[in-house]
């Protein structure tokens, strides 16, 4: 072993000489009289040392060499040791020792630069930082900026209004900078470490700024799209007005999924909807286009969707994108067997399940399995299919708890899933979809306090997300209790998703609970026209109903039984009002 870590030495040894060879950047010429014999076993002893963990010693003699020689590499050794040895002040005293020595070294500074951010001595990094600046031309000005940008990212500052300030004063000029590529990297630059403060206002000022500066670039578009995610709705404006004009497939799923991560899913499915338009080979639209509409329950369009991306993606599934491309066919392939599934061709689906040969999917097909199993009625089956699956990551572990769940709530069993759910959240205490699947469940259970103490606090921890306001502010309405409270619960759901239709019933419930008949009606109507859903026409029926309009009600309430004979809400409605359509 000893050896072994001596011939690896040495090796170390050769390729730092022939890296001083090849980088010299040195004021003193690289000649015999400065790498000689003593100097390669100085260099030897240092490597020697540093292999042993004797950082100190190793950083000693190789910072010596560095001085006796004013070569770079050595420096960069030197800071590099004490790097590895988490020795952050050494580090810095090589690199200021270097930046000394060799006053030229771009280098040189920028080591200086990121040791000095990485300890949180911003106000020592300005000089170094606005240096890092000077020295880039106009040409790799844009480079250095991002560049700079990562150092403070990586850094987790403590001080974060600190770093903030360091960096608006380096950039200063470069916010005015008439080469609008240079300005908006800059202005992007402030917004990104803005909104790594969580100083949205003032991302939101410096995006905008970007986009005045650059109006055709997608790049602010993309931070844009970001801060969205972070609960700015201002920003969807601009987002809309970009896509108006530009066509940019990548960018918009990004906005897309986005939008289905803040629970506006209409949205996000009319986004695909464009894509798959305008660009009918980008194939990656069309499967979360399917996804949606599964989602949505549109089947025929799923199946339609799905079926487009198999045949685009069964044509490319070679090449750098080969893994990429398996894994959505392994995704179309469940989503198929759900629709098959949903339609109770139990054979299909398990058809379409068999078609997945990924390892790393046999997980989820197990899931899917289980589901078809409860499906025919094997509840107890589908639940040991679930509980022998191993998980190997917290996220499977979640997964197998929400399937469990799902197969539980649908065969109504509600009290045991309830159980389940309150075990999975004494493990995961923090995980919002487990919340609020319990938080639906306790409504069932008539548990209103526990409901409501967790939809608010999912509502604290993610004010964009939809769902949590509405599920609050329509069981309030459903329940004739706190009504100006629900409506403004669900007026909030609807500024985050204007034209989402179930939103709009939920709307319209609360103002027939308040005697807006007349708002309730157009609603509705607007809601039912959008989604043809049982419950939205339970609803819209119930307000034509006590309008006076029987004959219109009756037809509507045909119609919702057409679509969903089981519909609780529905039949509650009908049996209510002792109507038999």
């Amino acid at each position: 072993m000893i050896i072994k870590n001596i011939v690896f030495c040495l090796l170390m040894s050769f390729c730092l000489v022939e890296r001083l060879q090849a980088e010299n950047t040195g004021s003193k010429p690289l000649t015999t009289a400065n790498l000689n014999s003593e100097l390669f076993y100085q260099i030897l002893i240092g490597e020697l040392n540093a292999e042993a963990g004797e950082f100190g010693q190793a950083y000693a003699v190789i910072l010596d060499a560095a001085r006796k020689t004013e070569l770079s590499g050595l420096f960069q050794r030197a800071v590099d040791i004490a790097l590895d040895a988490r020795a952050g002040d050494s580090a810095l005293a090589a690199a200021e020792e270097w930046t000394r020595t060799l006053p030229g070294s771009n280098k040189a500074n920028s080591y200086k630069l990121q040791i000095l951010i990485g300890l949180n001595r911003f106000s020592d990094a300005l000089e170094p930082l606005q240096r890092e600046l000077q020295q880039a031309n106009s040409e790799s000005r844009v480079t250095t900026i991002s560049r700079v940008a990562r150092y403070f990212l990586q850094a987790n500052a403590k001080d974060k209004t600190n770093a903030l300030n360091i960096l608006k004063t380096a950039l200063s000029a470069d916010l005015k900078s008439p080469d609008s590529n240079i300005s908006m990297t800059a202005w992007l630059t402030l917004a990104r470490l803005e909104a790594n403060s969580n100083d949205f206002p003032a991302a939101t000022i410096s995006v905008k700024n970007a986009i005045n500066t650059a109006p055709d670039s997608s790049e602010p578009i993309f931070e844009a799209i970001r801060l969205l995610e972070g609960g700015v709705k201002e920003t969807e404006d601009w987002i809309k007005v970009f896509f108006n004009t530009h066509q940019n497939p990548s960018l918009q799923l990004s906005y897309a999924k986005v939008l289905i991560r803040i629970e506006k899913f209409q949205q996000a499915l009319e986004e695909t909807k464009k894509i798959t338009i305008s660009d009918p080979s980008y194939i990656e639209a069309w499967l979360v286009k399917g996804i949606l509409e599964l989602e949505d329950s549109q089947l025929i369009p799923s199946e339609a969707s799905l079926a487009e991306y198999i045949k685009l993606a069964e044509q490319q599934t070679s090449g750098s994108k080969s893994v990429l491309i398996q894994q959505g066919l392994s995704q179309a392939y469940r989503s198929m067997s759900e629709i098959a599934e949903r339609r109770q061709d139990f054979l299909t689906a398990e058809r379409w399940l068999q078609r997945i040969k990924e390892p790393g999917q046999q997980f989820n097909v197990q899931l899917s399995r289980a589901s078809l199993l409860a499906k025919q009625g094997l509840v107890e089956e589908a639940r040991l299919l679930i509980h022998s699956l191993t998980e190997a990551t917290d996220l499977q572990a979640q997964q197998k708890i929400l399937a469990e769940v799902r197969i539980l709530r649908d065969k109504d069993e509600i009290y045991t899933a309830s159980e389940v759910l309150k075990l999975a959240l004494i493990r995961f205490p923090n995980n919002d979809d487990l919340a609020y699947d319990l938080a639906l469940i306790s409504e069932k259970l008539e548990d209103f306090d526990e409901m409501e103490r967790l939809l608010r606090k999912i509502i604290h921890n993610k004010p964009a997300l939809v769902g949590p306001y509405n599920a609050l502010g329509y069981s309030l309405a459903d329940r004739n209790i706190r009504l100006n409270e629900a409506k403004e619960l669900i007026e909030k759901a609807v500024a985050l998703t204007p034209n989402d239709p179930y939103i709009l019933d939920s709307l319209a419930w609360v103002n027939f609970r308040l005697g807006n008949l007349t708002s309730a009606l157009d609603l509705l109507k607007k809601a039912f026209k959008s989604k043809k859903d049982a419950e939205i026409a339970a609803h819209l029926g119930e307000v034509l109903w006590s309008m006076g309009d029987h004959n219109e009600a009756i037809k509507v309430w045909r119609a919702g039984l057409l679509l969903n004979k089981n519909n609780e809400t529905l039949q509650a409605t009908l049996k209510r009002l002792g109507i038999d359509p």
